[in-house]
């Protein structure tokens, strides 16, 4: 019991690693994934329980994790395919959510197939709202994410995200509260600050969002859209000066094909008109 309880700790850790944050690199949050998938595996080998129960399924797991983490996407698949056939047992959920993943994460038979096993499966919830966010489909994708935290009241991605989607739906003042959550669970997370910093901005708390704001930049890493943000708020504070830097930052920082950049550039002419020269 303890090595299985562990070695599902250590699988939980994996799939939370590799939930990179924006402005992390990939490879860094990858390897850290990674570490974790092979603890599972080493847990479960010291107890020559590689085929059997559920410990054999979090190793199982863990494999086609490490798979897709390699790109081998095709071989991780249908490791995934052999698996969902077995006898469900406790650790079957993991490779359902796995398989929702592989087919694009909106496979409604893979989350329920899950949730048949442990119902009060955070990590279903959570994905099945994130691919619900990816159809911009806000109201269904919140409905989800909270039934994640009433499972897991503590989970931070899936706090982050249902205020994303209240933002999104220009419900400010349920997304502060979510963000405020976020960050005292997890006050050294830059995203969590600036989506706090944006928020307050949208409710016109502008001392509040540069406070925020500031405290993003503090933690890091820095991204373009911390840059705008700020900028906008010194924009409405009339500080146009600072918002003409933060704007030209964020266009110097922006990667090819930034969705943002025509917004920046326009708020940077604005600024630059406001500020004369």
């Amino acid at each position: 019991p303890v090595v299985r309880s562990l070695s599902r700790v250590y699988l939980e850790q994996g799939i939370l690693a590799s939930q990179f944050a924006p402005g992390e690199e990939p490879r860094s949050a990858n390897e850290r994934a990674r570490r974790c998938f092979n603890r599972v595996i080493e847990c479960i080998s010291r107890i020559g329980q590689e085929r059997g129960g559920t410990p054999g399924i979090y190793l199982r797991i863990a494999r086609i994790s490490l798979l897709m983490l390699d790109g081998l996407r095709e071989e991780g698949r249908r490791l995934a395919m052999e698996t969902v056939r077995m006898t469900k047992v406790r650790g079957m959920e993991y490779c359902g959510v796995l398989m929702a993943q592989f087919e694009g994460g909106t496979d409604p038979q893979m989350y329920e197939f899950a949730l048949s096993i442990r119902p009060q499966f955070a990590w279903a919830f959570y994905f099945r709202g994130t691919a619900l966010m990816a159809k911009q489909k806000w109201s269904e994708a919140i409905a989800d994410l909270s039934r994640a935290i009433d499972c897991h009241p503590q989970f931070g991605l899936a706090l982050l995200s249902r205020g994303i989607c209240r933002a999104e739906l220009g419900e400010w003042d349920r997304a502060i509260p979510d963000f405020e959550e976020l960050v005292r669970l997890q006050p050294r997370l830059a995203i969590a600050h600036y989506h706090l910093g944006r928020a307050r901005h949208a409710r016109k708390d502008f001392e509040g969002a540069l406070a925020d704001l500031h405290k993003a930049f503090e933690i890091g890493p820095v991204v373009e859209t911390f840059f705008y943000v700020r900028g906008l708020v010194y924009l409405d504070q009339g500080d146009f000066g600072r918002a003409v830097a933060d704007f030209e930052s964020a266009l110097r920082l922006a990667p090819p094909g930034w969705p943002g950049r025509t917004h920046a550039e326009r708020a940077l002419r604005e600024a630059r008109d406001k500020r004369g020269g």
